[in-house]
């Protein structure tokens, strides 16, 4: 089977990281002695997909997107391949307010999700590493703040080499994300 770029990408990234002797001196040493580096799925990524339902049932726990581990300093992008953060807004809506729920609602709701995607035949966490990024702390009733405060976010992570999931709140957001973006290509 071909690995996938992502699995590429992480299995470069983390091989420098790895202490193993060369493979030379693992043969040339006793059984006994030989180091040899773990393998790729429990050295990295472990820490980035949701515990296993025997570990914590789906309805115990802190709700979190899909329920992945919460990484919510703003000022720092965890080494993932995704990361979903919650934006809490719907200033932007003069006459339907509500979406600002958004964010908790999709918390609670994805928490029956599973890792396994039948439709591609993979463990979506043996290919990414995610995690979610917490709730952006946007002012509810100032616009341009709010706007400014999404794009520092994702250009943030853009810069990062990850990949920025905003789930909101009301389309509004979808500005400040684009603005961030652009940015973070200059």
């Amino acid at each position: 089977m071909r690995k996938s770029a992502v699995t590429k990408k992480r299995a470069a990234k983390a091989a420098p990281r790895v202490a193993s002797a060369p493979a030379s001196q693992r043969a040339a040493a006793p059984p006994s002695q030989r180091t040899s580096a773990p393998p790729a799925s429990s050295r990295e990524g472990r820490k980035f997909r949701p515990p296993g339902s025997d570990v914590v049932p789906r309805f115990a726990g802190v709700p979190t997107f899909l329920r992945l581990p919460v990484h919510d300093d703003p000022r720092i992008v965890p080494e993932v391949d995704v990361l979903l953060c919650g934006v809490p807004f719907d200033g932007g809506t003069p006459f339907r307010p509500g979406a600002r729920f958004g964010p908790r609602a999709v918390r609670e709701a994805s928490a029956l999700a599973r890792s396994f995607s039948a439709a591609l035949g993979v463990d979506v966490y043996d290919e990414l590493r995610a995690a979610d990024g917490g709730d952006g702390g946007v002012p509810a009733n100032d616009l341009e703040a709010a706007l400014a405060l999404i794009s520092a976010r994702s250009e943030l992570i853009s810069r990062s080499g990850a990949i920025a999931g905003f789930i909101g709140g009301d389309q509004t957001l979808t500005l400040g994300a684009l603005r961030g973006i652009q940015r973070a290509k200059r």
